[in-house]
């Protein structure tokens, strides 16, 4: 019997949950001061809005719901590298962690 299929099964959605873990461990270990504080506010808000627009359209049963949720999802995504490229030029992440 064929198990019923949720929005976590999709790859896109388990990418972009592996990035906001990735994200929210970042964050933890960065200096308590103004400007690391206001970049993990957005970063946190924009990596974690990417899973959820993805989520929110495949809960919408259609494919062309999924498919306008997932044109959403791209704009949290590109959010989300623009503060992650903020966090590099912070000196807040490495090279290596924001390739």
């Amino acid at each position: 019997m064929e198990t019923e299929r949720s929005f976590k099964d999709l790859r896109l959605w388990q990418l972009s949950e592996e990035i906001f873990e990735m994200v929210c461990e970042d964050v933890r270990n960065w200096p308590k001061i103004p400007i690391a504080r206001s970049i993990s506010y957005q970063i946190l808000d924009s990596a974690g809005s990417m899973g959820s627009n993805l989520a929110e359209g495949y809960g919408r049963g259609g494919p062309r719901e999924f498919e306008q949720f997932a044109r959403i999802a791209r704009g949290p995504m590109a959010e989300t590298d623009s503060w992650l490229y903020k966090a590099l030029k912070q000196n807040l992440i490495t090279d290596k962690r924001y390739s």
